[in-house]
């Protein structure tokens, strides 16, 4: 036990996201057991003996959550249920930051708190479900009593890539946005979702050479060329979706959420 506290507090006071998560799920159950000790202050992995902040450990210890979550979600569910955390807690504990069906009802529940830090982060959460009950829940969260909660909704409104989100943003902007910063934020929202939803009629296929549309109907074709890639529009419809593929150019995560659906 002694081995795998010190083992842990390396990782955990050193965290480096691809190489730390490896190293964490390597050491399997026993590792998640110890984590969910250090949650409940059973046990202190921080050492306080390096730059991290406690701000920082607590952002590794979700991470760590994170990653064993990703490795095997079930046992780390089942882990929760046995610890008899409640929803609100698990929501919160990290697993959040891992896209999975299994962890929207807990982040469902956490948004449903009467505490605005709670409803925050569910929402911060949401955001990164592609799942239509987590659009639900963003809709929704975008007239919160919150003002942070309504911003984080905005905000992950613009991250989910879902055609819903376009007239409610719409409805926020003509309403008034109480700030010109609030007012841009509503306005990128809309933006990324519009171009995102003509990314995904387009059909978007990622793969390591680059980036291939083919536009259903359409008759385009985007290629890598030895210089960089050459667009090809033949008719007025591709011109008119220019903007959204050269998005592709600038901005890979689109690319990416919009390759996993098709």
């Amino acid at each position: 036990m002694r081995a795998l506290d010190e083992a842990l507090r390396a990782l955990l006071n050193h965290w480096t996201y691809w190489e730390s998560e490896s190293q964490l799920q390597a050491m399997g159950r026993p590792a998640l057991g110890r984590l969910l000790d250090s949650l409940e202050g059973k046990v202190n992995l921080w050492t306080g003996k390096t730059e991290m902040d406690g701000r920082e450990y607590e952002d590794a210890r979700q991470a760590a959550v994170a990653a064993l979550a990703k490795a095997n979600m079930a046992a780390v569910l089942r882990a929760f249920k046995t610890r008899g955390w409640s929803d609100i807690r698990i929501a919160l504990s990290g697993i959040g930051r891992v896209p999975d069906r299994r962890v929207v009802p807990y982040l469902l529940a956490a948004y449903e708190s009467k505490e605005p830090t709670h409803r925050l982060s569910a929402v911060n959460y949401l955001a990164g479900q592609r799942d239509e009950r987590a659009t639900d829940a963003l809709l929704r969260a975008l007239s919160d009593r919150s003002s942070d909660v309504r911003r984080a909704a905005i905000n992950g409104l613009g991250e989910v890539g879902d055609a819903r989100a376009i007239e409610p943003l719409r409805l926020v902007a003509k309403g008034g946005a109480r700030s010109q910063s609030l007012a841009q934020w509503v306005e990128a929202a809309i933006v990324e979702n519009e171009t995102i939803e003509s990314l995904r009629r387009l059909q978007v296929h990622v793969h390591p050479a680059g980036v291939h549309v083919v536009a259903l109907g359409l008759g385009t074709h985007r290629r890598r060329q030895k210089d960089g890639a050459r667009q090809v529009p033949l008719d007025s419809a591709a011109r008119e979706n220019e903007r959204a593929r050269q998005t592709v150019d600038h901005n890979d995560r689109y690319c990416s959420s919009v390759g996993s659906t098709t």
